[in-house]
């Protein structure tokens, strides 16, 4: 059995067992299996060491088996993946198992009865623990089950589509070196056991058998209220049905039974009665029989169970078919019932009539297997007469199977599907098969499996359904794969074995193209889907009239692929043709810049087509324009992501678009007159292109909505040109990203003319109208994001001018963060110390109050940072302060101050990212609560450049949980300087990079808190002292100069300090010297 989708179980996991099952530790199966219910000390668990042990070296030995070959194509079919194949025989040989799936253990119950499964998606293997409790002395069958699942698995990797039949089990087998008779391999390859089982709440699909597998057909009257007496007892019907149900519907739908009468008129009630009822039961499995188990035997419930038994293996394990079985509620389920586990050692078993013995029905399914019809009265007569004079079924079914007809049916599917006669040695192999268990349409399915049919012709097997699912029931070939193929059915269907109606096929054929694209064209009448070399080109499974779809194929530089077409049919008219041809695609455009197309760009809009993908990735064009313009440029009909480039004459790119998928692409701007080239080229895929382009000339003498576009405003921009009668206007259009201050100056005037700035609205908001020549002046501060234009117009005379715009980030701004309950209002305010007049994209110092501050208590350490490098306003930093003091109720309030520390760093981070600053250029430095601002920002920033904690309060309240803090955490280097007393958190400065511990002789609790800062400020100012050399920004990195030793837990040093003061005011601490520390007590 194999999953296809998720498994869990609906169990807690109560013990992880550690087994060293193969030799290289790499493999998941050495410490991986799970053990989801109690199994510790049990033998079987040992059985399970040693089971899989074996199973590695019957791997090894079958890697290095001249047979390798041979059983993989038997086990999986002839077409499967050569490279991972070899792969995996490298890996077996080298004895590394490490690409095999882990094994969980978990209740027989959650696998519907299975010994064992494997799900693809969750790549396990999950045992049965009844399976290996039963089994606990019984290596080769738990060695078997695993090799089982493991073939799953195998296949999975080998194969996209889940072979046919019980792939598992044969691998098993054949790489145990036991023998497989071609009888035993036909119903192994008729085995579908694709179904579904709920686990923890879920639907998940498993290989079970389905209905039509067994000729089930829930449609008959067997299995409805008026001619099945359970049915109509219990209120069921269809596929709605208890065990009861099921069992004696079935029996009632092969003759088995009558339903008052014998055997049917006997049984009622329970299931677990039947067989006291029946009268009789036996021990012995057999076909076309009851099989019953007692309340609470063999997996059963309260009331027993029924099935039926559709097959006895060779082995003595059985097939059942059966409804309301574990997970498969009130519906159909199967499954086979091996050797020594519960339910094959409490099974009863009702023979019901003389079924086994009815010769009639013998011969009856003798001309279905072997001549799939039905027999002819006399031949009927004579079979029955033979075997009621001693011949036996073997003997017959041996006649049968060496019979004229016998033999013109193999070369009938011979000529089906090969489209030649069978060779001698082939007719008698076939023969032989058909002898031995085989039938006719297992025939069909074999050859149509072979190596000769799928690499050679149009393989094409059909199934009685719509989705391709269980044994197919006929198969042919739609001739060979060097040409296509036509087939119109009509109202019929392709086969008197194949419905007219409700039918599906799907056909196989390995296909030579020549190198680059390929056009498949297929036209159907219902839904079809195309697979080429495992890629999707046509999915239209869907009901649709005879229409033709296409798509397309990249062969690179040619070769053989494999094709596979999945195809249904609804209803009425039936018809499906396949064909390809080389697609060249137009390529009109020159592939360089040297060869590019020459086009017109124009007010009107032009369009050219093209084509670009894998084998023409780029297209050129060309054009020129005479006067500056309006440039549009539209990339639209993509089918494939394309994207396109501006280029200037030099071939720079001026700018591109690069939207996603199929998306138009478009470049809006203005152009100066010269020559220009567009560059159109994949991304992924091949697609058709329209390119639209047009040009229209721009008058700057004219109004707003011919204004020169110059982009978003930075920093400063100058332009020159000249207005005057002629040419009275000029109008420029530029682009605020966020709030900005904005200066405008209109110099070199030889005559008078004036300057306005508008916004999007074409409102004048700011003028400036000297007389003469006197320059002209507008500043205009705060101004949102947006966009606005300059005006330059002429007041009299003719005049040349010089232009110049800048905007910057203002260097004072506000946000207002809410209103107290009592109506007060929260703001958070960013200031810039020594400042240009704007905010710069710079490495940048963030300077943080605390609880009881403001941001003019830390004027003095921003400005000793900000002059750090001996240039005041416009050096290597530039320093902000954060005043928070507004975001609290008060300054006897530390509880309230607490909880706007998250919101403050917020409000931070956002402004800083508004502004386009990156967080690799932030530095932080927070004194007391904003030491927790600092890390705030820090975590939300993802890491930040340096950030130093002063004085980090040991106390927040407010609902702020300090202990969570880490000032190293998001930092590339972090300090933290602390006071060893109540006000002071040692815990969190010890979270700093480094640590320093301050001497602050006769401070007291409030000194002490505030003593970082001030000290700090002054070992900056006194950059080569002989402690404060040791504290600049420049030293703030693991490799600089320590002359203390890094310290894994406790601060690096004790830094003394002396209050130099004059007369009364706030200590004014300066460092005196430092020592190693020993260890203390913070608290």
């Amino acid at each position: 059995m194999d999953f296809n989708t998720p498994l869990s179980a609906n169990r807690e996991l109560t013990t992880t067992t550690a087994l060293n099952f193969f030799p290289h530790a790499a493999s998941p199966l050495d410490t991986s299996v799970q053990n989801t219910i109690r199994l510790d000390g049990h033998s079987s668990l040992n059985s399970l060491d040693q089971a899989i042990q074996e199973a590695a070296a019957y791997l090894q030995s079958f890697a290095t088996s001249a047979n390798f070959s041979n059983v993989l194509d038997i086990a999986f079919g002839g077409i499967f993946d050569v490279r991972r194949a070899i792969d995996f025989a490298q890996s077996w040989t080298d004895q590394d198992f490490s690409q095999l799936p882990q094994i969980e253990i978990i209740s027989g119950t959650d696998i519907a009865g299975a010994n064992g499964a494997f799900a693809v998606e969750t790549n396990r293997i999950y045992l049965s623990a009844d399976f290996l409790i039963q089994n606990a002395s019984n290596l080769d069958a738990i060695t078997g089950t695993v090799l089982e699942e493991v073939g799953h698995f195998v296949d999975s990797r080998l194969n996209k589509i889940d072979s046919s039949g019980d792939e598992g089990d044969i691998f098993s087998r054949l790489v145990r070196g036991q023998d497989i008779s071609a009888g035993e391999l036909v119903p192994l390859k008729a085995e579908v056991d694709h179904g579904f089982i709920t686990l923890n709440g879920q639907l998940t699909a498993v290989e079970l058998a389905s209905p039509s597998d067994f000729g089930i057909n829930f449609n008959s009257a067997s299995y409805s209220r008026d001619s099945n007496k359970f049915v109509a007892a219990n209120d069921t019907g269809g596929t709605y049905l208890w065990c009861t149900d099921f069992a004696f519907g079935r029996a009632l739908e092969k003759g088995l039974i009558q339903q008052y009468s014998g055997i049917g008129g006997k049984i009622s009630g329970n299931a677990g009665v039947w067989d006291d009822q029946a009268g009789s039961w036996s021990i012995q499995a057999r076909e076309n029989s009851f099989v019953v188990w007692d309340a609470n035997q063999g997996g059963a419930g309260s009331v027993g169970h029924v099935a039926f038994v559709e097959r006895v293996n060779s082995d003595g394990s059985f097939v059942v078919s059966e409804a309301n079985w574990g997970s498969a509620q009130m519906s159909f389920n199967s499954r086979t019932i091996s050797s020594g586990t519960s339910a094959f050692n409490t099974a009863k078993f009702i023979y019901l009539g003389s079924a086994p013995n009815d010769n009639e029905a013998l011969i009856r399914q003798l001309y279905q297997d072997i001549h799939n019809r039905e027999p002819d009265a006399e031949g009927l007569q004579y079979w029955v007469g033979q075997m009621a004079s001693g011949i036996t079924l073997s003997q017959v079914r041996t006649a049968f199977a060496n019979s004229p007809e016998a033999r013109n049916n193999i070369n009938t599917a011979y000529r089906n599907i090969l489209l030649r006669d069978a060779e001698p040695d082939g007719l008698q192999y076939h023969t032989n098969l058909l002898s031995s268990g085989a039938t006719l349409r297992g025939l069909y399915e074999g050859i149509s499996l072979s190596q000769e049919a799928r690499s050679q012709f149009w393989v094409t097997q059909y199934f009685n359904n719509t989705d391709r699912t269980g044994s197919p029931v006929f198969a042919q070939s739609f001739g060979r794969t060097n040409t296509g193929f036509d087939r119109n059915w009509g109202t019929g269907s392709p086969s008197s074995w194949v419905d007219t109606d409700n039918f599906s096929a799907r056909i196989f054929g390995q296909v030579s193209f020549g190198a680059g694209l390929q056009e498949i064209g297929v036209q159907a009448d219902d839904g079809v889907r195309v697979r080429v070399g495992g890629q999707t080109v046509i999915d239209r499974l869907v009901d649709q009239p005879f229409v033709l779809n296409t798509g397309t194929f990249n062969a690179g530089n040619g070769g053989t692929f494999n094709v596979e077409i999945e195809y249904y049919e609804r209803g009425g008219a039936a018809a499906l043709n396949f064909s390809s041809i080389p697609l060249t695609p137009p390529d009109y455009s020159g592939n360089t810049l040297a060869d590019a197309r020459v086009i017109n760009v124009a007010t009107n809009t032009n369009t050219y087509q093209d084509w670009v993908g894998s084998l023409d990735t780029n297209d050129y064009y060309r054009f020129n324009l005479s006067s500056t313009s309006n440039f549009n440029l539209n990339l639209n009909g993509l089918s494939a992501d394309a994207d396109i480039h501006l280029l200037d004459a030099n071939g720079n790119t001026l700018q591109g678009s690069a939207n996603s998928a199929t998306n138009d692409e478009n470049i809006v701007r203005q152009l100066n007159a010269g020559t220009y080239y567009v560059q159109v080229f994949q991304f992924n895929g091949n697609t058709n292109y329209n390119l639209s382009l047009s040009a229209t000339p721009v008058d700057l003498d004219g109004t707003v909505n011919t204004a020169q576009n110059i982009g978003a405003l930075y920093g400063s921009r100058t332009f020159t040109d000249q207005v005057g009668t002629s040419d009275t206007n000029d109008y420029y259009r530029f682009d605020l990203s966020h709030i900005s201050n904005l200066r405008l100056n209109l110099t070199g005037l030889s005559a008078d003319a004036d300057l306005e700035v508008l916004n999007n609205a074409g409102a004048v908001i700011g003028s400036s109208r000297s007389g003469g020549t006197t320059t002209e002046f507008i500043n205009l501060n705060n101004l949102g994001s947006g966009t606005y234009y300059a005006r330059v117009y002429r007041y009299s005379g003719e005049t040349a001018y010089t232009l110049n715009l800048g905007g910057g980030i203002p260097d004072w701004y506000q946000t207002s963060i809410g209103t107290t309950n009592g109506g007060e209002q929260r703001h958070v305010t960013v200031e810039r110390v020594n400042s240009p007049g704007f905010i710069e994209n710079k490495p940048t110092w963030l300077v943080i109050h605390g609880w009881d501050g403001q941001a003019n208590d830390f004027r003095e350490l921003a400005g000793a940072i900000e002059e750090y490098d001996g240039h005041s306003g416009g050096g290597d930093y530039q320093v902000l302060t954060v005043d928070w003091d507004a975001a609290r109720t008060g300054k006897a309030a530390l509880n309230a101050a607490a909880t706007w520390i998250d919101t403050v760093a917020e409000v931070a981070v956002n402004t800083i990212r508004s502004w386009g600053i990156s967080a690799s250029n932030i530095n932080l430095v927070g004194h007391s609560l904003g030491a927790y601002v600092s890390y705030e920002i820090s975590e939300r920033l993802g890491g930040i450049n340096n950030l130093v904690a002063l004085n980090p309060a040991t106390t927040t309240f407010g609902g702020y949980d300090h202990s969570q803090v880490s000032f190293s955490r998001y930092s590339n280097w972090s300090w933290a300087f602390w006071n060893n007393n109540a006000t002071d958190s040692g815990n969190a400065s010890l979270t700093a990079d480094e640590s320093f511990v301050l001497d602050l002789p006769f401070a007291n609790a409030n000194e002490g808190h505030g003593g970082a800062k001030i000290l700090w400020t002054n070992m900056l100012k006194d950059k080569n002292g002989s402690v404060s050399q040791y504290f600049g920004l420049e030293d703030m990195k693991a490799s600089a100069y320590k002359p203390w030793g890094n310290k894994s837990s406790g601060w690096e040093a004790r830094i003394r300090a002396e209050d130099n003061r004059a007369g009364w005011g706030d200590p004014n601490w300066v460092a005196t010297g430092w020592s190693e520390p020993g260890w203390i007590n913070i608290g």
